[in-house]
């Protein structure tokens, strides 16, 4: 609009829609969230307009290209020109279908809102995800303001001690020295030790004199350790961990590039105005790339990870989020051997769609809400190999789903099957029954394969992990499918890496953001301290000065190369006068 209104006073029209506009209002907050999430949305619909336009355009040459045939059969090597897709309108349906079902609706669970602002928190039922993310928040605050309360309480306890000369070893002694002339024993001594009382202390015996040098050397140590004494027991009272690090905090963020990145900075400009006894040390990382070697070997007794998983219950991520998971258990499992227990240790919160808890000691999972979307065909087939008999080859069950549809979920709608059309296209067409038994018995089941290591890690030592949901168990069946039915797997993989990349881990970057909101807010009173405004730093640094997390050099670098500037010619050409409504 800003744009327009300068050519209008310039007496010009603007004919090219360049700006957009993705209604998140005014955002002026530094920490910036709902407009990031706003932008990637409509960046994900400009996607799938783009992928309907290319393959529109390809059916209307395509068309033109049939018609024209005749007076092109004298012409050699005449081809129709196409601009290359990977994906066909069923997968576009497909990928439309997830944006619109699952995206808005698991996003309201998340932010304890719905669509119209109204607040969803009123009732128990509703928005648990949200509730699981503000409590995390909080517990993970009581650590942050940890350092201030026990400021505070030794305060308390000095003014008492000193200001008042009531330290705690002498109301002792003084407590058993009442108690005894209570009794009816007579005490002619007294326990005082120092310059103010030499005459005291050579008029009486020497034992007196000796258990007030005692009493006063273990109220002189209270002082020394006064803090880590004051910690230990608000630890104890308040049930956290108790061997973490005395002192400031640090937060790890791992998931992908896009979200560890956005959610650093978040992070950073909540805390960028806080008291230095109120404050974090943030640092970010993928899961899949460098976590490890950057930040295994600063695992310290203490630190807050927050991971980002993947849905390995989806056979094209098992992969990605297993990878994932062994990276966390490689930082969960460096503690100090001078302590026991699982507090010697990182403290973990991972959030993902998979509601698998792997073992990681000190960890919590929230699993974000996927009832909302539909399932894809290789989720039915993994759950209906382990209902149905052993004897049933993964193509017959293939062919089940696509007879049968998916079952419904817990409001009894019936719900999509995405990536069906896969298997209706390539496996039910080019194979005949016979050949898909005849390769299904040349092969160990994949159920009884699954089924053995499902049975293995059902001991007693892992009944508490929900198996069934596990990646690497999923990476098992996946390994032990016939031919066909992997081929159809693999084509599923591109609306896998869809959903991941354009869906969950949205709603991932959203978790993340409630959830270290939920901890600003309650770090933001400290005690006898004005709250700080966790919306401003002291660069006071707008949202529309934000730097992309792409470098500069970096996206020059590749925009001035001569494939990508070939390939946006192309499709420039292709879609001149071509008009798609959006």
């Amino acid at each position: 609009n800003e744009v327009r209104e300068s050519f209008r006073i310039r007496g010009q029209l603007y004919l090219e829609d360049r700006v957009f506009n993705n209604y998140s209002g005014h955002r002026p907050a530094e920490p910036t969230s709902v407009a990031i999430a706003s932008t990637f949305h409509t960046f994900t619909w400009l996607l799938l307009h783009i992928l309907r336009a290319v393959n529109a355009r390809n059916e209307v040459e395509m068309a033109t290209f049939r018609l024209n045939r005749g007076n092109m059969l004298k012409m050699d090597n005449v081809e129709p020109s196409l601009v290359p897709t990977l994906y066909s309108v069923h997968c576009i349906n497909d990928m439309q279908s997830i944006v619109a079902n699952s995206c808005v609706a698991t996003l309201c669970d998340i932010v304890g809102y719905d669509e119209l602002g109204t607040s969803l928190t009123k009732e128990k039922s509703l928005a648990l995800t949200n509730r699981e993310l503000v409590q995390q928040g909080k517990v993970w605050a009581a650590h942050v303001n940890e350092p201030w309360t026990i400021t505070v309480a030794v305060g308390c306890y000095i003014f008492v001690s000193v200001g008042l000369d009531l330290p705690i070893f002498r109301l002792v002694r003084t407590g058993i020295l009442s108690l005894l002339n209570i009794s009816g024993i007579n005490t002619t001594g007294t326990l005082a030790f120092g310059y103010q009382h030499v005459s005291v202390m050579l008029s009486q015996h020497v034992l007196w004199t000796l258990i007030g040098v005692i009493t006063q050397i273990l109220d002189a140590l209270v002082f020394i350790y006064l803090a880590k004494i004051f910690t230990w027991i608000y630890r104890w009272a308040t049930g956290r961990p108790m061997w973490a690090r005395h002192g400031k905090r640090t937060v790890v963020i791992v998931d992908v590039p896009w979200v560890h990145q956005l959610v650093n900075q978040f992070v950073s400009k909540l805390f960028s105005q806080s008291y230095s006894f109120v404050s974090l040390d943030v640092h970010s990382a993928n899961g899949l790339d460098h976590f490890v070697h950057r930040y295994t070997h600063r695992v310290v007794r203490g630190v807050l990870i927050a991971i980002g998983r993947p849905d390995g219950r989806l056979l094209g991520l098992a992969k990605s989020e297993s990878a994932v998971i062994l990276a966390a258990k490689q930082a969960a499992f460096i503690r100090n051997p001078l302590y026991k227990g699982e507090s010697s240790g990182p403290e973990f919160v991972t959030i993902g769609h998979n509601p698998f808890k792997p073992a990681m000691g000190l960890a919590n999972h929230i699993s974000l809400n996927s009832g909302i979307r539909g399932k894809f065909a290789d989720e039915i087939l993994y759950e209906q190999m382990h209902s149905l008999p052993h004897t049933t080859s993964p193509a017959h069950s293939l062919r089940s789903i696509s007879k049968n549809g998916c079952p419904t979920n817990n409001h009894k709608v019936p719900l999509s099957i995405y990536g069906m059309h896969f298997a209706e296209t390539l496996l039910l067409t080019e194979q005949g029954d016979d050949d898909i038994e005849a390769q299904h018995n040349q092969k160990t089941s994949s159920q009884a394969t699954v089924s053995s290591k499902m049975t293995i890690m059902q001991s007693p030592k892992a009944k508490q992990i929900n198996n069934r949901d596990d990646p690497g168990v999923r990476m098992a069946f996946s390994s032990r499918l016939d031919a066909a039915t992997r081929d159809v797997e693999t084509m599923t993989t591109k609306l896998h890496q869809f959903y991941e990349h354009r869906v969950a881990s949205l709603e991932r970057f959203v978790a993340f953001c409630v959830m270290f909101h939920s901890l600003a807010i309650h770090c933001n009173q400290p005690w006898f301290c004005n709250g700080w405004n966790i919306a401003r730093s002291q660069s006071n640094l707008r949202v529309a000065t934000t730097a992309s997390p792409v470098s500069a050099d970096q996206s020059s670098s590749q925009m001035t190369t001569t494939a990508v500037l070939k390939i946006a010619r192309l499709l420039h050409s292709k879609l001149r006068g071509f008009d798609v409504k959006f």
